[in-house]
């Protein structure tokens, strides 16, 4: 089927059974809440290294050697920290998690003497572009969150302004007191879908279903795909390829679908094309 054979490509298949999942970590944001209480402000960050295998949390605890184990259910994670290193907690501070299937989903607890805190599905931070704000990278909004009132987001800081300029809009601001020039174009009416290496703009009810099959993250109205990063985010870019895929079955109207991508292969299913976007609408190579 051609859905399995792209999920292979972009690596965000579900395994197969017995199979164990091998993620590389990275930084996982715990959305609304700090691990160790009086620490600041959300979020925290739970960071997996993999190479030396050491973990560390953001509001306290400093890195550790930690316990990386890939097994069927996702790749677990133990940390123990001895006593009095987490600033705010007791006694010997432990994490037991597991990066879900798919590799971009922390789960887990942190516990300590007569403390325990559990988190699901923190999800992993891989810079601007991603859909999530991120201020231990320097971020300080994404697409249309963060910023106030009379600011928009560029490149993941606010700048004043009251409109964000979207795909296919172009706008001209002159020196002060003198004429501003504007030239909007219709907003974006689709969503984006966000995988491992590849992203899609498609139809929301589209995206969502392929999203949901594909393990991926359908991110905010107004965000698009930057094929050249493979993300979803202010500026619509043409990656290096186009992969075409078919797809017969339903939920999909189209009979198939297509991701931009930098990668370099569409697998022995889908089709390649060089230098083309994924159509929103058609849902093919180069379409509308």
């Amino acid at each position: 089927m051609a859905l399995g054979a792209i999920a292979c490509l972009l690596a965000s298949a579900v395994p197969a059974r017995k199979t164990p999942v091998d993620c590389p970590g990275g930084r996982f944001l715990i959305q609304g809440q700090r691990l160790i209480p009086g620490s600041g402000a959300a979020p925290d960050v739970v960071t997996v290294e993999r190479g030396p295998r050491v973990v560390f949390i953001a509001s306290g605890c400093p890195r550790v050697s930690a316990g990386v184990l890939s097994t069927p259910g996702g790749t677990r994670v133990h940390a123990v920290w001895p006593a009095s290193a987490c600033p705010g907690l007791k006694g010997r501070a432990q994490l037991k998690a597991r990066i879900l299937p798919g590799c971009r989903l922390l789960s887990g607890t942190l516990v300590a003497r007569k403390f325990r805190r559990p988190f699901k599905d923190a999800p992993l931070s891989t810079g601007c572009g991603d859909g999530l704000v991120d201020p231990g990278l320097g971020e300080e909004c994404e697409g249309a969150t963060g910023c106030g009132a009379g600011q928009h987001c560029v490149d993941c800081t606010c700048v004043a302004g009251s409109t964000a300029t979207l795909p296919g809009e172009t706008t001209t601001t002159t020196a002060p007191g003198t004429a501003t020039t504007t030239t909007t174009f219709p907003a974006v009416s689709s969503r984006c879908c966000q995988a491992v290496g590849a992203c899609f703009d498609a139809d929301p009810a589209d995206a969502e279903a392929a999203c949901r099959l594909l393990s991926g993250t359908l991110h905010p109205s107004l965000e698009v795909c930057d094929g050249t990063k493979g993300t979803c985010g202010a500026m619509k870019q043409v990656g290096a390829n186009c992969c075409q895929c078919p797809e017969p079955s339903p939920p999909f109207p189209h009979p198939g679908y297509c991701f931009d991508t930098n990668i370099s292969s569409c697998g022995p299913v889908c089709t390649k094309t060089a230098g083309v976007a994924c159509g929103p609408d058609s849902q093919t190579c180069g379409g509308p």
